[in-house]
């Protein structure tokens, strides 16, 4: 974007959003997530219990809220290509989340996207062999 562009509107999103005046810090971060997935050009959805969103080249992302544990929220992170699952792991901070998802939609790697996920696995991976890349040697 140029300095004479101006961002894209923020969406309407058609599902239900608190205000901005009612957001905790955990809502703030999964609404960072749905409006840089939407300006990036993903079609990012949200239903209380999951947030997804996916690109015309067929990788998409599905979020799945598994409960707290220790006060903290537990996401399930299933990362897909067009015809299969790629990889699927619990994390437990939508930060690092939502850092992998966007990395996955923008056409990184499944390693790329468990290097965003960085220490905040609690459970898994199950990364299918074919889609990460080979280590040269």
């Amino acid at each position: 974007m140029t300095q004479f562009e101006s961002p894209p509107p923020a969406p309407s999103w058609p599902f239900p959003v608190l205000p901005p005046e009612q957001w905790t810090a955990e809502h703030r971060i999964e609404i960072e997530f749905l409006e840089a997935a939407y300006q990036a050009g993903y079609a990012p959805r949200a239903n209380g219990m999951e947030v997804s969103a996916g690109g015309w080249d067929g990788l998409s992302v599905l979020l799945l809220n598994r409960g707290r544990e220790r006060g903290k929220r537990r996401w399930e992170v299933i990362l897909n290509t067009a015809d299969r699952c790629a990889l699927r792991c619990w994390a437990n901070d939508f930060a690092a989340v939502g850092a992998a998802a966007l990395a996955w939609l923008g056409g990184e790697s499944v390693e790329a996207a468990l290097a965003a996920l960085g220490g905040h696995i609690i459970r898994g991976p199950s990364v299918w062999p074919d889609e990460v890349p080979a280590v040269a040697g």
